[in-house]
């Protein structure tokens, strides 16, 4: 394995707390009580999501998928070490790879009920052929990133019943942008309304909720090293050090967040 690709997920995994909080508030959204045997989570990073929803239906089958084999891999052991069983101990063979250890890495979700299966998928969910049918997909601030989202919108929605996400929308890290003085890939975010219009033109049945989520940092320079351990593209333009170090206040980030439900 290469260890800075490992290192660069336990780094996502430890400093990424919107995006965890976002999984937390996203799997909320859920009773449980719905009809819901089998889960896909698209874009699944180290698997703060997956995570959340085992706790509202821990007899589902699941199946996470991502781009990065560093970010499943990791999201395996997670699930191999959170208060797992010997089953899905079984199921995360990592012993290969010995991964670092993970102090600050913490969740507000117990684990008490693994469920009875978990499958991982390292695709390019942006253009991967989905052949498996699901009853529900959800996906956690990755779909942004995706080159052709009405098309993967279009095609999830062939595969599974019901869909829920989150996504970054237009004026995300408008501030940081502002003192930087310089155009960063937010302002390739798509609105609110685009968002949904491309989504009602494909699932039936969906309600939309905006939130927005602000994480401080003391100065330009140390929120630009917040995006590069969590692997914003572009927000980390570090090549700039000079003008964040003349930037020295405090700056917000502001997360412009759009969750989508279909309705269950």
């Amino acid at each position: 394995m290469n260890t800075k690709l490992w290192k660069n997920a336990h780094a996502y995994n430890a400093h990424a707390v919107i995006q965890k909080q976002c999984a937390y508030d996203l799997a909320n959204l859920f009773s449980g009580n719905e009809p819901v045997s089998s889960i896909i989570d698209v874009g699944c990073g180290t698997g703060f999501a997956s995570r959340a929803f085992m706790e509202k239906y821990p007899n589902a089958q699941y199946t996470l998928c991502d781009i990065s084999p560093d970010m499943v891999n990791f999201a395996r052991y997670e699930l191999s070490r959170g208060g797992r069983n010997d089953q899905l101990g079984e199921l995360c063979d990592i012993s290969a790879d010995k991964p670092l250890d993970n102090p600050l890495n913490e969740f507000p979700f117990s684990l008490q009920n693994p469920p009875p299966k978990v499958n991982f998928l390292v695709c390019d969910a942006d253009s991967y052929a989905f052949k498996d049918n699901f009853d529900l997909c959800i996906s956690n601030l990755s779909v942004q990133w995706f080159s052709d989202f009405e098309g993967f919108i279009r095609k999830i929605s062939k595969r599974a019943k019901y869909i829920t996400f989150s996504t970054l929308t237009k004026g995300s890290f408008r501030e940081f942008n502002d003192r930087l003085a310089q155009n960063i890939p937010s302002e390739k975010y798509k609105t609110v309304d685009e968002i949904v219009k491309i989504c009602r033109a494909s699932v039936l049945n969906v309600e939309f909720l905006e939130k927005t989520y602000i994480q401080t940092f003391e100065s330009l320079y140390k929120a630009a090293l917040h995006f590069k351990e969590i692997g914003v593209p572009g927000e980390c333009c570090l090549k700039n050090a000079f003008a964040f170090l003349k930037n020295n206040s405090p700056v917000n980030l502001e997360y412009k967040v759009l969750i989508a439900k279909s309705r269950l």
